[in-house]
């Protein structure tokens, strides 16, 4: 990786109840990198990203977010110390309007610059401009997909992570969404990415990471397992 960590997770183990669905998961994101977490279905994704923002609590491991044990703690502590999370799904509030959405976004902070964000969310997602007073729940698939990501980005996150961004999309739509991700990239907030659609992801990455059955099985550059066919055929067809 690039640089010095902005996450770094060592030996995480978590689950619901009595049963660990990850076990001693390691790893990091630079602070300008994208990073992606790949495996089959059931392999872990969600709930490691569930245990890094504190919606489960972790049985064991340490969690590092800019160099400071966030283990235990709350999520919404965490959304106001930078780390944010668009969950599977997009779960907008669908009886508000786009605005109202990426207003909420913000509800973490007390600077006075969130009306300049605003603006910033309507330059990077065009549609939502041409939306802001309609309620989300008429939004389409991809454009609430756009507004759960702004509405995230409206928090100024120091390190996002996104849960299956093109899950349900239609291919010009995730295309789109890639788009953006790559927009993100290019200003330099890190990512950490889950995503079962495998080559947008490597394409877009700088690390990845393949979890199988909840423990990482390879790591290594994106690069490199975008080109590894035995890698694809065995761990993420």
């Amino acid at each position: 990786m690039k640089d010095e960590p902005v996450l770094e997770v060592t030996g995480l183990s978590a689950g619901y109840g009595a049963v660990l669905a990850i076990r001693e998961i390691s790893l990091r994101v630079g602070a300008q990198d994208v990073v992606c977490l790949l495996g089959p279905n059931g392999a872990g994704k969600t709930t490691t990203l569930r245990a890094l923002v504190g919606l489960i609590s972790a049985a064991a491991g340490e969690i590092r977010f800019n160099g400071r044990s966030i283990r235990g703690s709350s999520t919404e502590r965490l959304v106001k110390q930078g780390l944010v999370m668009v969950p599977e799904g997009r779960e907008v509030l669908a009886t508000m309007s786009v605005q109202e959405n990426l207003e909420l976004g913000a509800y973490v902070r007390s600077d006075g610059e969130v009306s300049r964000d605003l603006e910033r969310m309507f330059e990077l997602f065009p549609v939502l401009r041409e939306r802001r007073h309609l309620a989300a729940g008429n939004l389409s698939g991809g454009e609430q997909q756009m507004l759960a990501i702004g509405r995230a980005l409206m928090a100024r996150p120091q390190l996002l992570l996104l849960d299956e961004p093109s899950l349900g999309l239609a291919p010009l739509l995730v295309q789109q969404v890639f788009e953006v991700l790559g927009e993100i990239k290019r200003q330099g907030l890190p990512i950490l990415l889950v995503e079962q659609n495998t080559r947008k992801a490597l394409e877009i990455a700088d690390y990845g990471f393949v979890i199988r059955n909840g423990s990482i099985v390879r790591e290594g550059p994106a690069a490199e397992l975008k080109h590894d066919r035995q890698l694809v055929e065995a761990y993420l067809a």
